[in-house]
């Protein structure tokens, strides 16, 4: 009986003994992250924060007591995560919105340009057409005021005095070669010197197909001196065959031309070629 006693004494003593809770180690990641990247996620402190702590020193804890850090940092970890996506996409909204003002800045210069190039092309046609338009009205002046010298020098050549003692003669155009008749008329032509160097009357001699015509004591730069023209008619022409000025006598009939042409060309400028 005392032996069965104290077996069953010392049964209930085993039985009344506090159990230890088992240890276990840090877990070395939370939701998949270390802790260098939970860290990375900007946590650094909390319970991620004690757990890193424990991680390094190796220190086991009762699940009773890990379990509650556990939670609590992947709590950590989940709100970084969100944060960091909220953050994210609050920066590619950043970037776009940057990218859409850039592009409408872009283009805000571009129609700016578009639009100054426009008023300056604009402002050149209207600049070009006025230049133009002072062009056209000089041209009409200019046309106006020949059509008026002109108008008075064949007046003044109507009226030359050469017209009234040639009024038998027939009028043809002048040539200095046989057969090449130029384009101003004979009494065109003698009209013109008389304006070009007015004299003291006309001496005139025709004579079958010749004709002799003296201007006397014409006003020539060198004094008043006397101009003789002599014709020799043709069918279709007057041949002009002599020509002498004051003391000079030309020989050839380039010279002649030359020495004709000089002598109208101030009082006649415009009658060279007309027919």
């Amino acid at each position: 009986m005392l032996l069965l006693s104290l077996a069953v004494l010392a049964s209930g003593c085993t039985a009344l003994r506090p159990s230890t809770p088992p240890l276990v180690a840090v877990p070395t990641h939370i939701q998949g992250l270390d802790y260098q990247q939970i860290e990375e996620l900007g946590i650094g402190e909390g319970a991620c924060s004690e757990l890193h702590q424990l991680h390094r020193e190796q220190v086991p804890l009762t699940l009773r007591t890990l379990d509650p850090l556990v939670t609590e940092c992947a709590d950590q970890v989940a709100a970084a995560r969100e944060r960091r996506a909220r953050d994210q996409a609050l920066s590619v909204q950043l970037e776009e919105q940057q990218a859409i003002d850039a592009l409408m800045a872009s283009e805000w210069e571009r129609i700016q340009a578009e639009l100054e190039r426009r008023r300056a092309e604009q402002l050149r046609r209207r600049q070009e057409a006025a230049r133009m338009e002072q062009l056209i009205q000089a041209q009409q002046r200019a046309a106006q005021e020949a059509a008026r010298q002109r108008a008075q020098l064949m007046v003044q050549i109507e009226q030359a005095s050469i017209q009234r003692r040639l009024r038998n003669v027939a009028d043809k155009p002048v040539a200095y070669k046989l057969n090449q008749p130029q384009g101003l008329m004979l009494k065109r032509l003698l009209a013109c010197v008389e304006l070009a160097y007015p004299n003291k009357g006309w001496d005139v001699e025709y004579s079958g197909r010749n004709l002799t015509v003296v201007a006397r004591d014409a006003r020539l730069p060198r004094g008043d001196l006397p101009v003789e023209f002599r014709f020799q008619e043709n069918a279709n022409y007057w041949r002009l065959h002599y020509l002498r000025v004051a003391d000079i006598e030309t020989r050839t009939d380039e010279d002649r031309y030359v020495l004709s042409q000089n002598l109208i060309a101030d009082s006649c400028p415009m009658e060279l070629d007309v027919p």
